[in-house]
C-alpha cells in the first residue's frame, strides 16, 4: 500500500510540470540583509535538525528559512495545564527581536573547532551547490505555488506532533496542548496536514525539539559544530538527532528504509526550494554569518535573555547580572 501512495504522489509531481509556477505570483517581499527577522530563521537549515525527516538528507546551512507558517507563536496564556508563557528568559532586557542583538560573543570559545568547521561547511556548500541546490530549483520550477504550500503544511503538521511530545518533556503542559491541538486539528479537519485548519481556529503554534528539552534542564549547548550533510549544530544537538528520529511519526509509519529515504528526499528539496529566494539576505562571510545567526536563534529558542559575553557598563560599574545571559529556574 506505501508502494502505491508514493507511486501517486511522484505522479502528481511530474504531472504538475505542465503547469509551471508563474514567477509573477505574489511573494513575501525580501528583507533587507540588515533586518532578517526570527521567524526567518526559526526553520531553514541553520537548525541542523531536519524537522520530521527520519534520515535527513543534505540541509545546506545556507539559508535562513522559508516557511510560511513554521515561524514561533506568540507564548501562550497560563490556563491552569502549566506555564503558556515562556518562563525560561530572565528578566532582563535583551532585544531578542534582534538575531544579532546584545554584547559581543567570544567567538574563539563557541567556536573553538572553527578549522574543522569550515571544512566540513566547504564540503555542504559543494554538495548543496551541486545536487540539492538544482534539485530545489527544478522543484520550484515544475511545482505550483498551492501544491509547495501543501506540501510545507503537511511536513508542518509532522513536526507539531513531535513538538508536543518535547512540550511535555520540558513540563509545559500549555503548549503541549496547544501543540497536539494542532495535530489534531489539522490530521482530521486538514485532511492529515493538507490544509492549515488550526491557524485559522487561533490554535498557537510552540516550535521545540530536544536540543531545546535538554537545554530546559540545564545540559549546556556546547562548542558549536558543522556536522556534515546536517549542517550547523552543537555538541549537544548533534547528540540528539538519533534518539529524536523516534519521536518522529515518519519513523513508525514507514518501516521500509526506501519509503524513508524518498520521504526525506521530498521534504528536503522542499524546504530547500522554499529557501532560494532568502539567500540574497546573507551578507559578508558565509560561514560566519550563519554560525552567528544559528548560535543566537538557538539561545532565543532556550530562552536566554541576552547573549553571553559582559553587557555594556560604565567605568568601574560592575554589569547587572540580568544582562549576561542568566536563564531562569524551570517554573512548576
Amino acid at each position: 500500500m506505501r508502494k502505491w501512495i508514493l507511486l501517486a504522489f511522484a505522479g502528481l509531481v511530474v504531472g504538475c510540470a505542465q503547469t509551471p509556477r508563474d514567477d509573477s505570483e505574489a511573494r513575501a517581499p525580501l528583507a533587507p540583509p540588515e533586518a532578517v527577522s526570527t521567524a526567518d530563521a526559526e526553520q531553514g537549515a541553520v537548525e541542523n535538525t531536519v524537522d520530521d525527516a527520519p534520515d535527513a538528507l543534505p540541509a545546506n546551512a545556507t539559508a535562513v528559512d522559508g516557511g510560511d507558517d513554521w515561524g514561533e507563536s506568540p507564548p501562550a496564556e497560563d490556563d491552569g495545564w502549566g506555564d503558556g508563557g515562556d518562563d525560561w528568559a530572565a528578566s532582563g532586557s535583551g532585544d531578542l527581536d534582534d538575531p544579532f542583538a546584545g554584547p559581543a560573543m567570544d567567538w574563539e570559545e563557541i567556536d573553538p573547532w572553527e578549522g574543522f568547521n569550515r571544512k566540513m561547511f566547504g564540503f555542504n556548500e559543494f554538495v548543496d551547490r551541486y545536487a540539492l541546490k538544482p534539485a530545489a530549483k527544478g522543484y520550484r520550477f515544475i511545482t505550483p505555488q498551492w501544491l509547495d504550500d501543501t506540501f510545507t503544511r503537511f511536513f508542518a503538521n509532522l513536526q507539531d506532533f513531535r513538538s508536543g511530545l518535547n512540550n511535555v518533556l520540558q513540563w509545559r503542559w500549555g503548549q503541549a496542548r496547544d501543540n497536539f491541538g494542532r495535530f489534531s486539528v489539522n490530521t482530521t479537519l486538514g485532511l492529515a496536514g493538507l490544509f492549515d485548519v488550526a491557524s485559522e481556529l487561533d490554535i498557537p503554534k510552540h516550535k521545540t525539539d530536544l536540543g531545546l528539552t535538554l537545554a530546559r534542564w540545564g545540559v549546556d549547548s556546547g562548542p558549536y559544530l558543522v556536522l556534515p550533510l546536517f549542517g550547523p549544530s552543537t555538541v549537544r544537538d548533534a547528540a540528539t538527532i538519533w534518539p529524536e528520529d523516534y519521536m518522529r511519526l515518519s519513523h513508525y509509519l514507514l518501516e521500509d528504509t526506501t519509503d524513508r529515504l524518498i520521504f526525506s528526499a521530498v521534504y528536503a528539496v522542499d524546504l530547500r526550494a522554499d529557501l532560494l529566494d532568502l539567500e540574497r539576505n546573507i551578507i559578508g562571510d558565509r560561514y560566519t554569518f550563519l554560525r552567528n545567526f544559528y548560535i543566537t536563534q538557538r539561545m532565543k529558542g532556550e530562552g536566554l535573555s541576552r547573549v553571553p559575553g559582559p553587557a555594556p557598563k560604565a567605568e568601574g560599574q560592575a554589569a547587572p547580572a540580568e544582562e549576561q545571559g542568566t536563564e531562569s529556574e524551570p517554573q512548576w
